[in-house]
C-alpha cells in the first residue's frame, strides 16, 4: 500500500529529529451498506476512505496527526510536522519485532445479491402476524492496513468484515408495541450466509417481539438467575472487559487495579480475549500497531492473570503488548480495546444447571445498558427473559433488568455450562470498534432483578 521507502524516510524524520519512536498507520477502506425498511430500500451508500496517521510517544506522552492522502510527499510533510510539535525524548523501548501477513481477499457478493438478503429477512418476518414493521440492514467493508514503526513492526492485514442486522416491531389491538432483533456479524467475506439464514434471523427477532407482546410482567427482588450462553456475554463484556483494559489499569480508574496475580474469582471463572478466533467479527491478522493477533487469558480459573495492552500503556505497565490496540480509522490514534471476549465454556450440562433453580428468571437475551468502570456496578436490560419455576422454563417475562456489579457477580458464578456462544457487535470507548462477546449458560445464585411488579 505504501512504498517501503516512504515509510522509512517518514520514521527516519522522526529519528532524526531525537525522537525515539514513531509509528505509521496506512489505511485504504471499502464501504457498503444498505437498509430496507417496511419493503422500502433505502439507506444505501458505498465509498473509499484512505488515509495515514503519523504518531510520535515520547515519556508516555502521545503526539498525532493524519492526513486523508496516501502519496509519499503528503506523507512525509505530515511526518516533519508532527515531528517538530513533539517534545525530544531519551526513552528507549524495549522489544523488537516484525511481522508481515499476506493480503487475504475473500469472494464478495454482487449488490443485487446482497439486496435479495434484506428481501428474505422483510419476507420472513412478515410470515408473522401482528408484525407491523420490519427493518433490515446489512453493512460490509474491506480494509486494508500496515503498521510500520522504529522498532522494526512492519505488518499487513486485509480485513473483511460483514454485519447484518434485523428489527421487528409487534402491535396488538390494545396499542402496545414490542420490539425484537437479531444480528450476526463475521469476517472473510459473506461465506456461507444466505437467504435461508438472513430468514432465520429476520424469524428469530420476530418470535421475540411477538414473545414479548404476550409476556408477563417481571418480578422484582433478588432471585438466582440463569444466564443462557446466547446472552452472549454481554455482560462479560461491560461489566468486566472493559475494567481488564491497561489504560483504565494504569489511570488506576479500574476496579482491577492493583489486583493482577490475586485470586478474586471462583476457579471456574476464566475470561479470554482472542483475537484470532477465525471468523469472528473481532478478529484480525495483527492489531492497528502491528502486533499479531493472541489468544490472552485475562482471568485464569479466577485468578487475575494479564491486561489488555496497546503498545504505550504496555510500556508503562512494563508488560508485553498484547494485540489490543485498536482504532477506528487512520484518524485515531490506537487505544487498548477488546476483540472477542469471552467466558470459557466449563463443565457442566446447560440443563442441568436450569433445573438447579426452583424460582429464579432464565435470561436467554440481554439488551443494553450502563457500567461504571470505577466501581463495576451495572445495569443491563433484559431483552427476553422467562420465570424459572421448579427447575424448569415457565412464562415469558418483560420490563426485568439486572442490577449489581461486576466483580461480585463474577465472585458469585457458582455452575459454568459447556455451551459457548458469541454474538458480535460494535463497541464504543471514544472511537468504534468491531468486537464479539461470549459465553455459556452460567447460574448466578443471587442477583437484583428490576422488574415492573
Amino acid at each position: 500500500m505504501l512504498a517501503q521507502n516512504t515509510v522509512k524516510k517518514a520514521l527516519d524524520t522522526a529519528l532524526r529529529a531525537g525522537h525515539s519512536f514513531a509509528e505509521i498507520f496506512a489505511e485504504r477502506k471499502t464501504a457498503f451498506s444498505a437498509g430496507l425498511d417496511n419493503g422500502k430500500l433505502e439507506r444505501i451508500r458505498s465509498g473509499i476512505d484512505a488515509g495515514c496517521g503519523f504518531r510520535i510517544i515520547n515519556r508516555g506522552k502521545t503526539y498525532y496527526g493524519f492526513v486523508n492522502s496516501l502519496r509519499g510527499d503528503d506523507i512525509l510533510e505530515l511526518a516533519k510536522r508532527i515531528s517538530a510539535l513533539a517534545k525530544t525524548a531519551s526513552q528507549k523501548w524495549a522489544g523488537c519485532f516484525a511481522c508481515r501477513a499476506k493480503p487475504r481477499h475473500s469472494a464478495g457478493r454482487t449488490i443485487r445479491e446482497k439486496i435479495a438478503l434484506l428481501a428474505a429477512a422483510e419476507k420472513a418476518a412478515r410470515k408473522y402476524k401482528n408484525i407491523c414493521q420490519v427493518t433490515a440492514r446489512l453493512a460490509g467493508s474491506s480494509q486494508q492496513i500496515l503498521a510500520a514503526n522504529t522498532d522494526g513492526v512492519w505488518s499487513e492485514d486485509v480485513r473483511d468484515r460483514q454485519r447484518f442486522f434485523v428489527q421487528c416491531i409487534a402491535g396488538n389491538k390494545r396499542g402496545e408495541m414490542q420490539t425484537g432483533y437479531e444480528t450476526a456479524g463475521f469476517t472473510d467475506g459473506w461465506g456461507d450466509f444466505d437467504k435461508r439464514q438472513a430468514a432465520a434471523l429476520a424469524e428469530t427477532a420476530a418470535r421475540r417481539a411477538l414473545l414479548l407482546l404476550s409476556a408477563d410482567k417481571a418480578p422484582a427482588g433478588t432471585m438466582p438467575v440463569v444466564l443462557s450462553g446466547e446472552a452472549g456475554g454481554t455482560m462479560i463484556h461491560e461489566a468486566c472487559g472493559h475494567a481488564l483494559e491497561a489504560d483504565f489499569i494504569y489511570k488506576k480508574t479500574s476496579i482491577f487495579a492493583d489486583t493482577l496475580g490475586k485470586q478474586l474469582f471462583p476457579k471456574c471463572v476464566t475470561i479470554i480475549d482472542d483475537g484470532a478466533l477465525p471468523r469472528l467479527y473481532g478478529s484480525s491478522f495483527c492489531d492497528d500497531e502491528g502486533t499479531p493477533a493472541r489468544k490472552n487469558i485475562l482471568i485464569d480459573r479466577g485468578r487475575v492473570n494479564k491486561f489488555m495492552n496497546d503498545r504505550l500503556y504496555a510500556a508503562l505497565l512494563g508488560h508485553a503488548p498484547t494485540g489490543n490496540g485498536r482504532r477506528e480509522s487512520y484518524r485515531y490514534a490506537p487505544l487498548p480495546r477488546m476483540t472477542n471476549t469471552y467466558l470459557a465454556a466449563g463443565a457442566d450440562d446447560p440443563r442441568q444447571i436450569i433445573r438447579s433453580v426452583e424460582n429464579g428468571l432464565f435470561v436467554k437475551k440481554l439488551g443494553g445498558g450502563q457500567v461504571d468502570v470505577t466501581n463495576g456496578n451495572f445495569v443491563f436490560e433484559i431483552t427476553e427473559g422467562y420465570l424459572l419455576r421448579d427447575g424448569e422454563i415457565g412464562r415469558p417475562a418483560r420490563g426485568a433488568t439486572l442490577v449489581g456489579s461486576g466483580i461480585a457477580v463474577l465472585q458469585s458464578i457458582d455452575r459454568v455450562g459447556s455451551d459457548l456462544r458469541f454474538i458480535s457487535g460494535v463497541c464504543g470507548k471514544g472511537q468504534a470498534a468491531p468486537v464479539s462477546d461470549g459465553q455459556p449458560t452460567v447460574r448466578i445464585p443471587s442477583i437484583i432483578v428490576g422488574g415492573q411488579k
